[in-house]
């Protein structure tokens, strides 16, 4: 909501009843274009500025997301309460609209550079704080910062996305699976962070955007996706241990390493397939792959899986 042409002035106190007055609290009720409502006392010496701060950090929407409105007027943050609020009551009653004009400034309207970096930082920090309450325009800003040239941007875009985004969202879970093929070691994490927070309770949807990444010819995307595969599912899922098992097989040593670590929380106690293919690896040429196999034999052999336990006996170190 603009104030453009408007002129209305608010009721209140004048500046200087406020200095002769006997400090009393006054009653804010404060109405959300949801429905919502917030209700407060404050001081009539306080400013709209510090009353946006108190309401940010009882509803999620930052303060440079709000504008208060009452009546047609709109509130500037230098405002003091006692100078808005009805004269008689001291009650204020106004509108909270939430405004993404301080965020399209931050992430559209701000110039390269490392001045323009951090707005572009700071933008998605609020969208992260605002939430859901952003609605589209928050997913697709975040999504479209996915495919910015600095690392930074794409990685704090990743961190904001699992809040914007409702769980399962189809689009964000392919975005997300996206950027395990991202260059930077540091976003292929967070990365993973954000499949697990969107795709805990979807795993099929989230096993379906990582497949692809198993057979990527990039030994570093093939270990991002194992590593967000085995903290999606739960033990003994088999559709998540079988497509892990095969990359026991990989050329790469530290995918095969990976894929034994991934196995050690995967596999159940009936699977013998997946055991058999850990116990021959304890033959490997790499030694870490060796070590990572050892490992995750001994994990699942505690865990009463009777295969790896008998495969350990079988084997002489």
């Amino acid at each position: 909501m603009s104030s453009a042409g408007v002129q209305a002035e608010a009721p209140g106190l004048s500046p200087e009843d406020l200095q002769d007055a006997t400090p009393a609290s006054i009653q804010v009720s404060l109405q959300g274009i949801s429905g919502n409502h917030v209700q407060l006392e404050a001081a009539p010496d306080s400013t709209v500025g510090e009353l946006k701060d108190r309401v940010a950090s009882l509803v999620r929407i930052p303060s440079v997301c709000q504008k208060l409105v009452q009546g047609v007027t709109l509130l500037a943050d230098g405002d003091l309460l006692g100078s808005v609020c009805h004269p008689k009551t001291l009650v204020l009653e106004a509108t909270i609209v939430i405004s993404l004009d301080a965020v399209v400034a931050d992430l559209e309207r701000c110039k390269k550079g490392k001045h323009g970096l951090w707005r572009r930082i700071r933008g998605l920090e609020t969208l992260k704080q605002l939430g859901r309450n952003g609605g589209e325009y928050a997913i697709t800003s975040v999504m479209k910062c996915l495919d910015n040239d600095d690392e930074l941007v794409r990685n704090a875009a990743l961190d904001a996305l699992p809040s914007v985004a409702h769980p399962g969202d189809q689009n964000a879970i392919n975005a997300a699976a996206m950027s395990l093929e991202d260059p930077d070691t540091a976003v292929r994490k967070q990365s993973v962070q954000a499949l697990v927070a969107m795709a805990s309770d979807h795993r099929g949807d989230g096993l379906a955007a990582v497949r692809p990444r198993f057979s990527h010819p990039q030994a570093s995307v093939r270990i991002a996706a194992i590593e967000a595969s085995s903290k999606l599912f739960e033990r003994g899922d088999e559709s998540a241990v079988s497509e892990i098992t095969a990359l026991l097989s990989d050329g790469d040593g530290d995918v095969r390493a990976c894929a034994s670590d991934a196995l050690a929380r995967l596999v159940g106690l009936g699977n013998s397939r997946a055991v058999a293919a850990l116990a021959a690896c304890l033959d490997d040429d790499e030694q870490q792959v060796r070590c990572a196999a050892l490992e995750a034999l001994e994990v699942l052999a505690r865990g009463g899986n009777a295969t790896a336990a008998k495969a350990l006996m079988a084997k002489s170190f």
